[in-house]
Protein backbone atom coordinates (compact mmCIF):
# COMPACT_ATOMS: atom_id res chain seq x y z
CA UNK A 1 0.00 0.00 0.00
CA UNK A 2 1.45 3.34 -1.02
CA UNK A 3 1.44 6.03 0.89
CA UNK A 4 -1.69 8.89 0.60
CA UNK A 5 -1.35 11.46 -1.96
CA UNK A 6 -3.30 13.74 -3.84
CA UNK A 7 -4.84 12.71 -6.73
CA UNK A 8 -6.17 15.58 -9.14
CA UNK A 9 -8.13 13.24 -11.34
CA UNK A 10 -10.23 11.29 -8.77
CA UNK A 11 -12.31 12.24 -5.83
CA UNK A 12 -13.85 11.12 -3.13
CA UNK A 13 -17.64 10.24 -3.87
CA UNK A 14 -18.34 10.57 -0.09
CA UNK A 15 -16.44 14.11 0.79
CA UNK A 16 -14.76 14.94 -2.21
CA UNK A 17 -11.05 14.82 -0.90
CA UNK A 18 -8.58 13.97 -3.56
CA UNK A 19 -6.09 12.70 -0.68
CA UNK A 20 -6.29 8.84 -1.71
CA UNK A 21 -4.18 5.98 -0.78
CA UNK A 22 -3.68 3.35 -3.76
CA UNK A 23 -5.48 0.21 -2.18
CA UNK A 24 -5.49 -2.43 -4.97
CA UNK A 25 -5.61 -2.67 -8.65
CA UNK A 26 -6.39 -5.49 -11.18
CA UNK A 27 -7.59 -5.84 -14.53
CA UNK A 28 -10.52 -7.85 -16.09
CA UNK A 29 -12.11 -9.12 -13.02
CA UNK A 30 -16.01 -10.46 -13.76
CA UNK A 31 -18.70 -7.94 -13.42
CA UNK A 32 -20.88 -9.80 -11.00
CA UNK A 33 -20.24 -12.58 -7.54
CA UNK A 34 -23.44 -14.29 -7.81
CA UNK A 35 -24.00 -14.69 -11.36
CA UNK A 36 -24.72 -18.49 -12.59
CA UNK A 37 -23.76 -19.56 -15.86
CA UNK A 38 -25.14 -22.73 -17.66
CA UNK A 39 -21.30 -23.71 -18.94
CA UNK A 40 -17.74 -23.48 -18.24
CA UNK A 41 -17.24 -21.44 -21.39
CA UNK A 42 -20.22 -19.26 -20.56
CA UNK A 43 -18.44 -18.39 -17.19
CA UNK A 44 -15.23 -17.55 -19.05
CA UNK A 45 -16.75 -15.58 -21.27
CA UNK A 46 -18.63 -13.85 -18.60
CA UNK A 47 -18.13 -9.31 -19.22
CA UNK A 48 -15.65 -8.25 -17.33
CA UNK A 49 -14.14 -5.14 -15.24
CA UNK A 50 -11.56 -3.09 -13.85
CA UNK A 51 -10.77 -2.83 -10.16
CA UNK A 52 -8.54 0.25 -8.83
CA UNK A 53 -9.91 0.88 -4.95
CA UNK A 54 -8.44 3.64 -3.20
CA UNK A 55 -9.22 4.81 0.31
CA UNK A 56 -9.99 8.60 1.08
CA UNK A 57 -7.80 9.87 3.89
CA UNK A 58 -10.33 11.93 5.06
CA UNK A 59 -13.65 10.06 5.40
CA UNK A 60 -11.99 6.69 4.95
CA UNK A 61 -14.36 5.60 2.41
CA UNK A 62 -12.82 2.83 -0.11
CA UNK A 63 -13.95 2.87 -3.74
CA UNK A 64 -13.41 1.27 -6.96
CA UNK A 65 -12.68 4.31 -9.20
CA UNK A 66 -12.89 2.78 -12.50
CA UNK A 67 -16.32 1.37 -11.42
CA UNK A 68 -18.72 2.00 -14.73
CA UNK A 69 -21.78 1.69 -13.71
CA UNK A 70 -23.36 1.62 -17.47
CA UNK A 71 -21.85 -2.02 -17.08
CA UNK A 72 -24.13 -3.44 -14.53
CA UNK A 73 -27.71 -5.26 -15.05
CA UNK A 74 -28.48 -7.18 -12.12
CA UNK A 75 -31.38 -8.48 -14.33
CA UNK A 76 -28.84 -11.34 -15.41
CA UNK A 77 -29.41 -14.78 -13.52
CA UNK A 78 -28.31 -13.66 -9.65
CA UNK A 79 -28.59 -15.53 -7.05
CA UNK A 80 -27.54 -14.35 -3.24
CA UNK A 81 -29.98 -16.42 -1.61
CA UNK A 82 -28.70 -17.38 1.60
CA UNK A 83 -32.11 -18.88 2.94
CA UNK A 84 -31.11 -22.18 3.47
CA UNK A 85 -28.30 -21.39 6.02
CA UNK A 86 -29.63 -21.44 9.84
CA UNK A 87 -26.88 -19.53 11.14
CA UNK A 88 -27.44 -16.33 8.35
CA UNK A 89 -31.58 -16.90 9.13
CA UNK A 90 -30.78 -16.97 12.87
CA UNK A 91 -28.88 -13.92 12.21
CA UNK A 92 -31.43 -12.29 10.23
CA UNK A 93 -33.99 -13.02 12.97
CA UNK A 94 -31.62 -10.66 14.98
CA UNK A 95 -31.52 -8.23 13.10
CA UNK A 96 -35.62 -8.13 12.37
CA UNK A 97 -35.69 -8.03 16.22
CA UNK A 98 -33.22 -5.08 16.32
CA UNK A 99 -35.23 -3.21 13.83
CA UNK A 100 -38.67 -3.53 15.98
CA UNK A 101 -36.94 -2.62 19.04
CA UNK A 102 -35.67 0.32 17.14
CA UNK A 103 -38.47 1.65 15.05
CA UNK A 104 -41.38 -0.22 16.14
CA UNK A 105 -42.91 -1.14 13.19
CA UNK A 106 -46.29 -2.59 13.54
CA UNK A 107 -48.61 -1.29 11.56
CA UNK A 108 -46.38 0.74 9.57
CA UNK A 109 -45.10 1.04 5.74
CA UNK A 110 -41.61 -0.46 4.91
CA UNK A 111 -39.97 -0.41 1.59
CA UNK A 112 -37.32 -2.67 1.25
CA UNK A 113 -34.80 -1.70 -1.75
CA UNK A 114 -32.43 -4.16 -3.43
CA UNK A 115 -34.26 -6.89 -1.69
CA UNK A 116 -33.17 -10.16 -3.61
CA UNK A 117 -34.80 -12.85 -3.60
CA UNK A 118 -37.05 -10.73 -0.50
CA UNK A 119 -36.01 -13.44 2.08
CA UNK A 120 -35.60 -10.57 4.86
CA UNK A 121 -38.64 -9.44 4.31
CA UNK A 122 -40.47 -12.46 4.11
CA UNK A 123 -38.78 -13.00 7.41
CA UNK A 124 -39.25 -9.85 8.90
CA UNK A 125 -43.26 -9.77 7.95
CA UNK A 126 -43.49 -13.74 9.42
CA UNK A 127 -43.13 -11.83 12.90
CA UNK A 128 -44.11 -8.13 12.73
CA UNK A 129 -47.43 -6.77 10.93
CA UNK A 130 -46.39 -4.12 8.80
CA UNK A 131 -47.34 -3.04 5.26
CA UNK A 132 -44.13 -4.20 3.26
CA UNK A 133 -42.85 -3.19 -0.50
CA UNK A 134 -39.57 -5.12 -1.64
CA UNK A 135 -37.65 -3.57 -4.90
CA UNK A 136 -35.90 -5.57 -7.39
CA UNK A 137 -34.63 -6.12 -10.52
CA UNK A 138 -33.81 -9.75 -10.33
CA UNK A 139 -36.67 -11.21 -8.42
CA UNK A 140 -37.97 -14.66 -9.34
CA UNK A 141 -41.45 -14.41 -11.05
CA UNK A 142 -42.70 -17.37 -8.31
CA UNK A 143 -42.27 -14.59 -5.45
CA UNK A 144 -45.82 -14.82 -3.70
CA UNK A 145 -47.74 -11.99 -2.79
CA UNK A 146 -49.23 -11.94 0.34
CA UNK A 147 -52.06 -9.54 0.92
CA UNK A 148 -50.11 -7.29 2.78
CA UNK A 149 -46.78 -7.91 1.31
CA UNK A 150 -46.17 -6.98 -2.37
CA UNK A 151 -42.48 -7.69 -4.22
CA UNK A 152 -42.08 -5.40 -7.85
CA UNK A 153 -39.34 -6.91 -10.34
CA UNK A 154 -38.22 -3.69 -11.18
CA UNK A 155 -35.81 -0.79 -9.60
CA UNK A 156 -37.09 1.39 -6.98
CA UNK A 157 -39.18 4.42 -8.49
CA UNK A 158 -39.10 6.77 -5.40
CA UNK A 159 -42.83 8.05 -6.15
CA UNK A 160 -44.21 4.49 -5.52
CA UNK A 161 -44.87 4.50 -1.39
CA UNK A 162 -44.76 6.53 1.57
CA UNK A 163 -42.45 4.63 3.65
CA UNK A 164 -42.13 4.56 7.04
CA UNK A 165 -39.20 2.50 7.25
CA UNK A 166 -36.27 2.19 4.48
CA UNK A 167 -34.56 -0.96 4.55
CA UNK A 168 -30.86 -1.20 2.52
CA UNK A 169 -29.34 -5.18 3.06
CA UNK A 170 -26.50 -5.17 0.50
CA UNK A 171 -27.32 -2.64 -1.42
CA UNK A 172 -25.07 0.84 -1.08
CA UNK A 173 -21.85 -1.40 -1.90
CA UNK A 174 -22.65 -1.81 -5.10
CA UNK A 175 -23.12 1.75 -5.60
CA UNK A 176 -20.56 4.06 -7.30
CA UNK A 177 -22.12 7.90 -5.82
CA UNK A 178 -24.56 7.02 -2.95
CA UNK A 179 -24.95 10.24 -2.88
CA UNK A 180 -26.97 10.76 -5.77
CA UNK A 181 -29.43 7.09 -5.19
CA UNK A 182 -29.74 8.56 -1.34
CA UNK A 183 -30.60 11.53 -2.85
CA UNK A 184 -33.21 9.79 -5.03
CA UNK A 185 -35.11 7.20 -2.40
CA UNK A 186 -34.99 9.80 0.10
CA UNK A 187 -35.96 13.19 -1.15
CA UNK A 188 -32.94 14.95 -0.25
CA UNK A 189 -32.94 16.78 -3.36
CA UNK A 190 -35.12 15.06 -5.59
CA UNK A 191 -38.88 15.97 -4.48
CA UNK A 192 -40.14 12.38 -5.92
CA UNK A 193 -40.06 10.31 -2.31
CA UNK A 194 -44.00 11.56 -1.48
CA UNK A 195 -43.35 12.38 1.97
CA UNK A 196 -45.98 13.85 3.67
CA UNK A 197 -45.16 17.27 5.65
CA UNK A 198 -43.19 16.41 8.83
CA UNK A 199 -43.46 12.85 8.09
CA UNK A 200 -40.41 11.03 9.96
CA UNK A 201 -38.84 8.35 7.70
CA UNK A 202 -36.41 5.79 9.58
CA UNK A 203 -33.60 3.83 7.72
CA UNK A 204 -32.29 0.37 8.15
CA UNK A 205 -28.73 0.37 6.07
CA UNK A 206 -26.57 -3.38 6.24
CA UNK A 207 -23.06 -3.47 4.22
CA UNK A 208 -19.89 -4.98 4.42
CA UNK A 209 -17.69 -3.66 6.94
CA UNK A 210 -14.38 -2.50 5.84
CA UNK A 211 -12.80 -3.13 9.23
CA UNK A 212 -13.44 -6.74 9.40
CA UNK A 213 -11.62 -7.13 5.90
CA UNK A 214 -8.85 -5.18 6.72
CA UNK A 215 -8.18 -7.52 10.14
CA UNK A 216 -8.40 -10.87 8.55
CA UNK A 217 -7.06 -9.59 5.52
CA UNK A 218 -10.09 -10.78 3.72
CA UNK A 219 -8.59 -9.93 -0.25
CA UNK A 220 -11.38 -11.87 -1.88
CA UNK A 221 -13.52 -9.47 -0.66
CA UNK A 222 -12.87 -7.48 -3.95
CA UNK A 223 -15.01 -7.32 -6.89
CA UNK A 224 -16.28 -5.26 -9.32
CA UNK A 225 -19.99 -5.54 -8.40
CA UNK A 226 -18.61 -4.30 -4.92
CA UNK A 227 -17.85 -0.59 -5.60
CA UNK A 228 -17.91 0.65 -2.14
CA UNK A 229 -16.61 -0.01 1.08
CA UNK A 230 -17.82 1.63 4.20
CA UNK A 231 -15.84 2.32 7.54
CA UNK A 232 -17.93 3.42 10.87
CA UNK A 233 -16.64 6.79 10.51
CA UNK A 234 -17.31 7.22 6.48
CA UNK A 235 -21.31 5.76 6.42
CA UNK A 236 -22.08 7.90 9.33
CA UNK A 237 -20.93 10.60 7.33
CA UNK A 238 -22.62 9.79 4.23
CA UNK A 239 -26.07 9.60 5.68
CA UNK A 240 -25.49 12.71 8.01
CA UNK A 241 -25.12 14.81 5.10
CA UNK A 242 -28.80 13.19 3.99
CA UNK A 243 -29.95 14.71 6.92
CA UNK A 244 -30.51 11.35 9.48
CA UNK A 245 -29.46 11.58 12.68
CA UNK A 246 -27.53 8.09 13.91
CA UNK A 247 -29.58 6.47 16.89
CA UNK A 248 -26.99 3.17 16.27
CA UNK A 249 -24.36 2.07 14.16
CA UNK A 250 -23.04 -1.26 15.35
CA UNK A 251 -20.86 -4.08 13.55
CA UNK A 252 -22.84 -7.46 13.62
CA UNK A 253 -22.63 -10.63 12.18
CA UNK A 254 -19.68 -11.40 13.85
CA UNK A 255 -17.86 -7.67 12.79
CA UNK A 256 -18.17 -8.69 8.95
CA UNK A 257 -21.16 -6.11 8.76
CA UNK A 258 -22.04 -3.13 9.49
CA UNK A 259 -25.99 -1.94 11.02
CA UNK A 260 -27.05 1.06 11.01
CA UNK A 261 -30.00 2.44 12.30
CA UNK A 262 -31.24 6.28 11.78
CA UNK A 263 -33.89 8.92 12.05
CA UNK A 264 -34.55 12.06 9.23
CA UNK A 265 -37.55 14.65 10.15
CA UNK A 266 -39.22 15.98 7.02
Amino acid sequence: MQATSPNQKIACPVCGANQLTPILKKKAMPLYNLELHRSRADALAAARGDLDYYQCSGCTFVFNAAFNPSLMNYKVAYNNDRALSQIYRAYMDTVCERINNMFDITGKTIVEVGCGSGEFLKQLHQKYSFRGYGYDPNLSAANNHHETLTFINDYYRADLAKPDLLILRHTLEHLGDPHVFLDEITGTQAPRLALAPAKRVDLYIEVPAWEWIVERNQIFAFSFEHCSYYTKPALEKTLTKHGFQTRKLSFGFKGEHLEYYGTRKN
